[in-house]
């Protein structure tokens, strides 16, 4: 059981830290079921749901069997589709939603299904941001204000989400280049890369042999290095630089166990060799990290954006930070954390007793 509640905290994790909302709750997980608290840890939503998800202004959530509900932000249920194979936060106006059988738009302004055809809302359909020119498709991109319109180049192999109205390509001819929301090129002279600018920059490695991150114009803002196991530069199949800043600092892997977090011009911070990091992106100033117990057992914690360990590595497993909550498992029993170490366990909660049980 401790194996199937930590893999569940896991999975809500990367299906919720996608593109964050503006609301006041956050998940926690009872049974092995993820609900919803609000900032005074009440439980506001049942914990029923195999996942729950934050995206713009509205929150989505799975349930066995596979039925998507997307909610407002007063938790009022806008739309719901059983038989589902797929969804994706379009914008905070639509989502898309794929069923067995339709490919369908919501409107969740107007509350109402729109259903796509002529194989617009492909599977590759990779809408991730929310205020774009363009998303992304197979060989080109979508209007990002009419999905009717399309602009295919046949000289594109694979295309990433615009962000920063920059968008990395992958050519016919396995060459990197970035592109501007006018669909011109801005850069391509490079090697290896992120999938998409974060807060303004890109980490790239360039043919001159310099490497780090830059800016929207294709300049160098500073230099690092970047470490990936058996990086391949030929051919050039996929951006494999996993380095992007969130909450104005990013944590990049330098060596083989040598991890660094920056901020946007080059100061730094070596983060303890001793600690894996787990997820790469901070989150309420807190980042994920691991490490071996007595016992060889791996354990989780939380770093600060100077690569103090502020919640030592205690825990079973763990999920991300969202306002403020992270859902966790210590000693096998599932909890929520809060951002100065309060340990509320989720069978207390769920009779209403919100007293920490202990500090970490």
């Amino acid at each position: 059981m401790k194996f199937k509640r930590f893999l569940f905290i896991f999975t809500v994790s990367v299906f919720a830290n996608t593109l964050f909302a503006e609301n006041k709750y956050s998940r926690f997980v009872y049974n092995g079921k993820a609900g919803l608290l609000d900032s005074e840890l009440n439980v506001v939503m049942n914990p029923d749901k195999k996942a729950i998800g934050f995206y713009y202004s509205y929150i989505m959530t799975t349930s066995y069997p596979e039925t998507v509900r997307v909610f407002d932000e007063n938790l009022d249920q806008l739309f719901q589709k059983s038989a589902t194979v797929k969804y994706n936060p379009i914008s905070d106006k639509y989502c898309f939603i794929k069923t067995m059988s339709q490919d369908i738009i919501f409107d969740i302004e107007e509350k109402q299904s729109i259903e796509v055809k002529n194989g617009v809302s492909a599977p590759d359909l990779n809408i991730k941001m929310a205020r774009e020119k363009y998303v992304a498709g197979s060989f080109g991109y979508y209007s990002g204000t009419n999905l009717a319109e399309y602009s295919r180049n046949d000289d594109f192999m694979t295309v990433y989400p615009f962000n920063d109205k920059r968008a990395v390509i992958i050519t016919q001819s396995f060459d990197f280049e970035i592109i501007d929301d006018n669909l011109n090129v801005v850069k391509n002279d490079v090697i290896q890369c992120a999938k998409n600018y974060s807060e303004g920059l890109l980490a790239v490695k360039t043919k001159d042999g310099k490497s780090g991150f830059i800016n929207t114009a294709g300049e160098y803002v500073f230099n690092t290095d970047f470490y990936v196991e058996n990086l391949d530069y030929s051919p050039k199949l996929i951006p494999e630089l996993d380095a992007y800043f969130s909450e104005g600092v990013a944590c990049v892997q330098t060596g083989k166990n040598k991890w660094v977090i920056y901020d946007k011009t080059g100061k730094s911070w070596n983060i303890n060799p001793e600690l894996k990091i787990e997820r790469n992106t901070f989150s309420d100033g807190m980042l994920l990290v691991s490490k071996k117990d007595l016992n060889n057992k791996t354990k989780y914690g939380f770093i600060d954006k100077t690569g103090k360990e502020k919640i030592p590595c205690v825990l079973d497993s763990s999920a991300g930070f969202y306002n403020g909550i992270a859902a966790v498992v210590y000693e096998g029993k599932e909890a929520v954390l809060d951002l100065n170490g309060n340990l509320y366990f989720s069978a207390d909660l769920m009779k209403g007793n919100k007293k920490a049980a202990l500090k970490l």
